[in-house]
C-alpha cells in the first residue's frame, strides 16, 4: 500500500516543460510572467493575455494552490482553489486557440489533479511534505520495528478479520479514527516545531492505521454499510 502512495506522491516529478511565459505571448517585452513571483505561488496563465504559461519542470504542489508548505491544510480552501484552477483550464476556454495551448491545458490539468490528490489526504500530504523538507520516507523505511506496536497492529487486523456485524465494525472504525486524529495532531505539532525527523517517524506509524482505515472501508462495502 505504501509503495502506491509513494509513487503517487512522486508523480509531481514528471518532466514538464520549464516554467516561462507563453510562446505566443503578444507582449514579450512586458510580459507579467517575467516578473518575480511570490515565493508560494505558481502562475498558470498570463494576467494580460490569459494564455497559459509553460508548466515548471519541478512543480511544488503547495505553491500551485498558493499555499505555504504545511501539514495543516484546510480542505475547504484547497477545494476552492482546485475548482478555480479547473475553471481556468476548462476545455471550452481553449476552443479556437492554438494546439500548443490545448496541450498545455492538458498538462496543467494533469498536474493540478496530481497535486490535489496528494494534498487532499493527510497521509499523502505528510509524505509529500517530508519530500519537500528533504527527508522522504523510502519504501524500505516503512516498517516499524517496535514489536509491541506491530503486535497491536496484528491484533487490530485480526479483529477486523473476525467482524461479522456493522455494529462491531463501527466500534472498531471509531477507535481507529480516534487514533488517526491523534496522529494528525502530533504530526502537525512536529512539523510546526520543525521536528521533521519526529514527524517522519510518526508518519511511518500512521501508515499502518491508514491501511486499517482502508480495510474498514472494504469491509463496510462487503457488509453493505451505507453512510
Amino acid at each position: 500500500m505504501l509503495s502506491r502512495r509513494l509513487l503517487a506522491v512522486r508523480g509531481w516529478r514528471r518532466a514538464y516543460s520549464s516554467q516561462g511565459k507563453p510562446s505566443e505571448c503578444p507582449h514579450p517585452s512586458s510580459c507579467p510572467m517575467d516578473q518575480p513571483q511570490e515565493q508560494n505561488q505558481v502562475q498558470v496563465a498570463c494576467s494580460k493575455c490569459f494564455l497559459l504559461a509553460q508548466v515548471p519542470s519541478s512543480l511544488n504542489h503547495f505553491h500551485l494552490f498558493s499555499l505555504y508548505e504545511t501539514f495543516d491544510v484546510e480542505q475547504k480552501v484547497l477545494s476552492s482553489k482546485f475548482k478555480a484552477l479547473q475553471n481556468v483550464l476548462h476545455p471550452d476556454r481553449f476552443a479556437g486557440k492554438s494546439e500548443d495551448q490545448a496541450i498545455l491545458a492538458d498538462s496543467w490539468s494533469s498536474a493540478v489533479n496530481d497535486a490535489y490528490q496528494n494534498l487532499s489526504k493527510p497521509l499523502t500530504r505528510a509524505l509529500y511534505l517530508l519530500e519537500c523538507k528533504g527527508q522522504p520516507v523510502q519504501e524500505g523505511d516503512a516498517q516499524v520495528m517496535d514489536n509491541e506496536f506491530l503486535m497491536h497492529i496484528m491484533e487490530v487486523n485480526e479483529e477486523l478479520d473476525e467482524v461479522d456485524s456493522p455494529e462491531e465494525l463501527a466500534k472498531l472504525a471509531k477507535t481507529n479514527l480516534d487514533v488517526l486524529q491523534d496522529y494528525f495532531e502530533r504530526i502537525s505539532h512536529a512539523f510546526q516545531t520543525d521536528k521533521v525527523e519526529q514527524a517522519r517517524e510518526l508518519v511511518k506509524e500512521m501508515t499502518y492505521f491508514c491501511n486499517i482505515h482502508e480495510k474498514v472501508k472494504a469491509i463496510e462495502t462487503k457488509l453493505g454499510v451505507v453512510h
